[in-house]
């Protein structure tokens, strides 16, 4: 597939005509997802570009707040939160590491993770989220939060640990663990064509639409879990060590037990979210209205299923796609109905959606790989028939 729309748009206009961080980020993670960097790919350049503008931006923004861009009431930021370009922007930074053209650049993009990293630290409350981040689905926007947080974590990059554990709880609070399924958060919207919700409550909200925070939490949760388990063989020969010092056990002890806190809360989460992927009502009545929420959620759910594999993957992989596929605009692009009708950012989640074997994660075993394969010549041979 081309990725020609996502090129044109690489640096995308705000509401006002300001460039938009936001969608400059989800684009630059498309073209990274189909194989650039700043420095390979046919669209290096176009990348390189992408990411000069964000770490602009990051070196322009002050040290205290939590914003990244002087440029307000985004479509982004109404619909899913105020920082939605901070968190997209960690995000993409997290997964630079080590792709940039020369040691200058490395370093420069070291530099401006540090900044926006300290920003998320120094904001962050007790509960893992933040003071002010209203919107009319504000979940989403932490959910990029924490994949932004726990990929730079797995990446190599300095994370506080207060950071990942507050985070992690934020994202287990209100799963029942029986059911596999999240209380839905206040709503914090006005409808679809509402903004941010004056008076709308502290924690984040899922506007009443149950995919929002059952996709954002649980994918949020199987980050956690991808964290946590790169370190898990260290930390179990540390807390075994007769040698290691008595801070370094409890560090390690600290660091499996919520291992084990977030493998009981991400198996029932995704459990619950697989137990779901059938309902039409909750995948937003069969693909027949999405906005760039949905797309989201689409892009959330296939990076968590893929990690799972088996026939679970198979099915909503295939599913998905031929989905998107359907309600792909002529121009090969992707539209919003509602809410988020941007052309930039609901084209490149699609696109992420449709990539989530390439993400940064634990993905599908090559046995399952083939399964797909021989599942896509059955279903052509039925097509042709």
């Amino acid at each position: 597939m081309g990725f020609g729309t996502a090129k044109a748009v690489i640096t995308s206009r705000g509401c006002d005509g300001a460039s938009d961080l936001g969608n400059t980020c989800i684009t630059v993670l498309a073209l990274m997802r189909a194989g650039n960097t700043p420095k390979e790919g046919p669209y290096a350049k176009n990348v390189a570009k992408g990411i000069d503008f964000i770490l602009a931006r990051v070196e322009k923004a002050d040290k205290d707040s939590l914003f990244l861009t002087d440029v307000r009431n985004t479509q982004l930021q109404s619909k899913i939160g105020p920082y939605v370009d901070t968190f997209l922007a960690q995000l993409v930074m997290a997964e630079l590491k080590g792709k940039m053209p020369e040691e200058k650049s490395e370093k420069r993009l070291l530099a401006a993770f540090d900044k926006t990293m300290t920003k998320i630290a120094k904001n962050q409350k007790a509960d893992g989220n933040f003071e002010g981040n209203q919107a009319w689905a504000s979940t989403l926007s932490m959910a990029l939060c924490s994949k932004g947080i726990n990929r730079a974590a797995q990446m190599g990059f300095m994370v506080p640990q207060p950071v990942l554990a507050a985070d992690q709880k934020a994202n287990t609070k209100g799963l029942d663990l029986a059911k596999g399924t999240f209380t839905s958060p206040a709503v914090g919207g006005a409808g679809f064509a509402g903004g941010v919700g004056r008076g709308a409550a502290e924690a984040p909200t899922d506007a009443g639409v149950a995919i929002y925070s059952q996709s954002g939490k649980t994918s949020a949760l199987q980050e956690a879990v991808n964290t946590l388990k790169k370190d898990e063989a260290k930390n179990k020969t540390i807390v075994k060590s007769s040698t290691a010092p008595k801070a370094e056990k409890e560090r390690a002890q600290k660091e499996l037990v919520r291992l084990g806190e977030a493998q009981t809360a991400q198996v029932a989460a995704v459990d619950g979210l697989i137990r779901r992927l059938d309902d039409k009502q909750f995948i937003q009545q069969g693909f027949g209205s999405n906005g760039g929420e949905e797309f989201l959620s689409y892009m959330n759910i296939s990076e968590t299923v893929v990690v799972k594999g088996g026939k679970d993957w198979l099915a909503w992989d295939k599913g998905i796609t031929d989905a998107l596929v359907r309600v792909q605009d002529k121009d090969g692009g992707w539209s919003g109905q509602h809410c988020i009708t941007g052309r930039t950012f609901c084209t490149a989640t699609a696109l992420l959606t449709m990539m989530a074997d390439r993400a940064p994660i634990p993905v599908v075993k090559k046995e399952d790989k083939k399964n797909i394969k021989k599942d896509d010549k059955k279903s052509e041979k039925k097509d042709e028939k």
